[in-house]
């Protein structure tokens, strides 16, 4: 039961080389100059605009694409989506530098969210020359 789980990035300046975010596990690296495709780098030459468009294209095409998904959501903000759902997609979620990059939290969250199920019953009894029967049903419905 329960969703993906969900962070959030925000670039409040430029980075540095050597900068890292890891998600599960996996170590994301700045570097400068152009990033080099499948690798776990994005680049961060140029304005924290282009840093995190890099860094949504390091997502893609990196071994992160295997557990989380990444799309801009304002100029300088990404949003991280793990593929797996329910309590294991809660990630470990971290910076080497969080006077740069804001994370939403110490774990990817929402994942473990659990669904409440409203139960309700009704039984009927009917005396008949055989005995006693009674019937009882149970409806399980999902609560908002």
């Amino acid at each position: 039961m329960g969703g993906p789980s969900i962070g959030t990035i925000e670039w409040l300046s430029t980075g540095t080389v050597g900068d890292t975010i890891s998600i599960g596990g996996v170590q994301m690296t700045a570097v400068a100059g152009a990033r080099v495709a499948g690798s776990s780098t994005w680049s961060i030459d140029g304005a924290a605009v282009a840093e995190a468009t890099s860094f949504v294209a390091a997502i893609a095409d990196s071994e992160a694409a295997d557990i989380v998904s990444a799309v801009k959501t304002t100029p300088v903000s990404v949003q991280i989506t793990t593929l797996a759902k329910g309590y294991n997609s809660e990630l470990a979620f971290s910076t080497s530098d969080a006077a740069v990059y804001e994370l939403s939290g110490a774990t990817l969250a929402g994942g473990s969210d659990l669904l409440y199920f409203q139960v309700s019953t009704t039984a009927s009894m009917v005396f008949s020359a055989a005995g006693l029967h009674a019937t009882v049903a149970v409806v399980m419905t999902r609560a908002s």
